[in-house]
């Protein structure tokens, strides 16, 4: 997030306008706005959309675990993956074989 952030205050004037445009279709851009406000509300807008993200993930598990306690009685927490120290994971993405081994914490 920190390097789209950063991203933004290089962009000249014309593409700051376009990414406010980008990150805000439903409204429209303040008239003179200074630069570094305009910054700010497109990072404002960039982070509210991530943390949003998140909390509909949270929502969604505390929904799974309510449904799984009111059909069972009980909450199976045990199901969350485990791995054990010296597991190794292999997985292939946009055509690259990533490789990674389990540490101990």
């Amino acid at each position: 997030m920190k390097s789209e952030i950063d991203r933004l205050t290089a962009l000249p004037l014309a593409q700051l306008r376009d990414e406010w445009h980008r990150w805000h279709p439903d409204r429209l851009m303040p008239e003179r706005l200074p630069r570094d406000l305009l910054v700010r509300m497109i990072a404002w807008r960039m982070q509210e959309q991530a943390s949003c993200s998140e909390i509909n993930k949270l929502t969604r598990t505390l929904a799974r675990m309510s449904d799984q306690l009111s059909r069972t009685g009980s909450l199976d927490l045990e199901r969350e993956v485990r791995l054990k120290p010296g597991t190794r994971l292999l997985r292939e993405w946009h055509g690259h074989t990533y490789r990674v081994t389990a540490l101990a914490c």
